[in-house]
């Protein structure tokens, strides 16, 4: 639909009626929009409105949608032209998940006023038939454009890309009422009859959403895991990533609501991958719980353990690829684009590089389980091995007494006898003494282990004795007797000890 600039200069300098146009409702910077309630149309039955659409000829092109999202909404498109400063209208219905598709309607034309003057476009349009309007009261109203260069197409049905902004708000209709059939926007600059109702919520919520998002994926949940390795407190790590799980469902309230509105849920795989992400991330607080009592338990990670810490790595990815995805979708400048990239590259390399580095530094700290000479000694004298003079490595640097000494030694690590004072009759301690005999169940245990220790020192030094007589046995019990390697029960196995394996 076209209207020449010198068809509406005629029409606009024989409009002597006064006018009850709106003022101008701009949610972007030079994109404005105006309306308009003929006379007529609030006394009698027909539902007649008018409404002007203006933007800068740097737009491709700008729309007007009656609802309140885009799906199956009435849009009214407008486009340069292309032939001598003219604008195309196409009237589209709002599909959600594409770009509107053209409709042919007789219902809706281009009035007096419209074209490209001063590189500013100008749609005044007219609608016969727009019945979803309640123009006694407030109706819903969306509102979309994308910069770049025009158009230039005659055809209703030319292609479009997606949008750079959008918003949507109500708009007082009754407040525009009483203006004429005729030219209602010429003059109209006085202060503005139908505002709509509400503050620009689009592009806002949509920032706040992407902000907040990247933040929690980029952010919020790499240093939460990252608390345990570097703090070792499983409390902080618990409240922090707790707060983040509800910081990532307000995210996702957010993200629902503008989808919800503009058509588009679950109509991609923004949306689509973004609420199982979310809903998936529910089960990490259950695994994170039962990793912390089966290591409360076992002192060491199990299964649940592993993953648990995979499982929400896993998530973390999707997490940063659901991003990449929902910037697309904004159709956001490519300032954003890099920015969002840099910033997820970095934190992961970040994150990865210090999981990395304190894996390695847990290896390196793990217990060797190496017995010592004496201990080694032991075990394969309690097992009844049969072994030759060589296998004990360095059994002769230890004497009978050095042996229970090292013995004893270990068994006060559990158990410390209490020393017992003599005092005269005045009270005064005299000396300090042993007890002579076990006086708890207790030293009964520990006399005991120490007269087993002695008695097998007496028969690993009678073998030693036996295996010296007789040299021809001696390399064939060393081959047949290479015992397996054993815990050793005397050392106190500190692996995982430390709260930072957790």
């Amino acid at each position: 639909m076209r209207l020449t600039n010198k068809a509406a200069a005629a029409v606009a300098l024989s409009a002597t009626t006064a006018s009850a146009a709106t003022g101008p409702f701009c949610p972007e910077s030079g994109v404005c929009f105006r309306w308009a309630v003929p006379s007529n149309s609030t006394t009698t039955t027909s539902n007649d409105v008018m409404f002007q659409l203006q933007a800068p000829t740097s737009y491709r092109w700008v729309a007007l949608g009656i609802g309140s999202q885009m799906r199956d909404a009435d849009m009214f498109v407008v486009y340069a032209s292309g032939s001598n400063n003219n604008v195309t209208l196409s009237t589209r219905r709002g599909t959600g998940h594409q770009p509107p598709r053209y409709t042919e309607r007789s219902d809706v034309q281009l009035v007096e006023g419209s074209g490209i003057s001063d590189g500013i476009m100008t749609a005044n349009v007219r609608c016969s038939g727009c019945d979803s309007l309640d123009l006694g009261g407030s109706s819903e109203w969306i509102a979309a454009w994308q910069s770049g260069d025009a158009i230039n197409s005659q055809s209703p049905s030319a292609p479009i890309a997606k949008h750079d902004g959008f918003n949507s708000f109500s708009v007082n209709m009754a407040t525009a009422a009483g203006s004429t059939n005729r030219a209602p926007f010429f003059g109209s600059d006085g202060p503005s009859g139908a505002n709509p109702v509400g503050r620009p919520r689009g592009p806002r919520l949509g920032l706040a959403h992407g902000v907040l998002m990247s933040v929690i994926f980029i952010f919020g949940y790499p240093v939460g895991s990252l608390l345990m390795p570097l703090v070792g407190n499983w409390l902080l790590h618990g409240i922090w990533q707790i707060v983040t799980f509800l910081g990532m469902w307000a995210g996702f309230g957010i993200g629902y609501y503008i989808a919800q509105r503009r058509g588009i849920l679950y109509a991609g795989p923004h949306t689509t991958l973004g609420t199982c992400v979310c809903a998936l991330m529910c089960l990490q607080p259950v695994l994170g719980y039962l990793h912390h009592m089966y290591y409360v338990k076992h002192r060491t990670r199990g299964p649940v353990s592993y993953a648990h810490i995979f499982y929400g790595r896993s998530l973390m990815i999707l997490g940063l690829v659901n991003g990449g995805l929902g910037i697309s979708l904004t159709g956001s400048d490519r300032t954003f684009v890099i920015a969002y990239s840099v910033l997820a590259i970095f934190f992961f390399l970040l994150y990865v590089g210090v999981s990395v580095v304190f894996s390695v530094r847990k290896m390196k700290q793990a217990p060797a389980h190496k017995p010592s000479s004496v201990i080694h000694y032991c075990h394969y004298s309690a097992w009844g091995r049969d072994f030759g003079a060589e296998d004990v490595h360095g059994a002769d640097d230890f004497s009978k007494a050095d042996f229970v000494q090292e013995l004893y030694l270990k068994e006060l690590k559990a158990y410390k006898v209490p020393p017992v004072k003599e005092s005269d009759s005045h009270g005064q301690v005299q000396a300090f003494t042993m007890p002579k005999t076990p006086a708890s169940p207790e030293e009964t245990d520990l006399a005991s282990s120490l007269k087993q220790y002695e008695s097998m020192v007496v028969d690993i030094q009678a073998g030693r004795q036996d295996l010296s007589s007789d040299p021809s046995s001696s390399s064939s019990a060393a081959a047949a007797a290479t015992p397996a390697s054993l815990p050793d029960w005397l050392e106190v196995d500190e692996e995982d000890e430390s709260p930072r394996a957790h």
